[in-house]
């Protein structure tokens, strides 16, 4: 029998952040080779693709989920912070829906997935993580 153990200290914390950060970025990057110049996928194929894209959409809704509740949980969580995890998100779906039949569109959409949880990752979470880590 095993025991979901929900750290409480920070540092923890901030290990499973990065861990999820590093697999979205894993995800990303296996996304753009599948849409790269090549791409000439069968029908089967195009359904698993876009069954990626979507997982990749519940892995950064998730993420972002949990990082509110701990940054929250350590009263690090910047209004700021939270309206940019709406922003990506809700600018996540749509591109994602409005590019599921166009693979040069899902590309694009991809990339500017990427620079904006890249930009994320310097601005807000390196902002925030940064509190939590002078309180802990």
């Amino acid at each position: 029998m095993s025991v979901n153990v929900i750290p409480k200290l920070w540092t923890t914390q901030q290990i499973m952040l990065s861990v999820q950060h590093a697999r979205l970025e894993s995800q990303l990057s296996e996304l753009l080779l599948f849409y790269g110049p090549k791409f000439s996928p069968s029908k089967h194929f195009e359904v698993v693709y876009e069954s990626l894209c979507r997982r990749l959409l519940w892995g950064v809704k998730i993420h972002q989920r949990l990082e509110e509740r701990w940054l929250t949980q350590h009263g690090c969580l910047s209004p700021a912070h939270r309206d940019d995890h709406q922003i990506i998100f809700r600018t996540a779906f749509i591109s994602c829906c409005k590019t599921a039949n166009d693979p040069e569109d899902r590309l694009t959409w991809l990339n500017n997935l990427r620079e904006g949880l890249s930009r994320h990752m310097l601005v807000s979470d390196a902002y925030d993580y940064s509190i939590a880590k002078s309180k802990s």
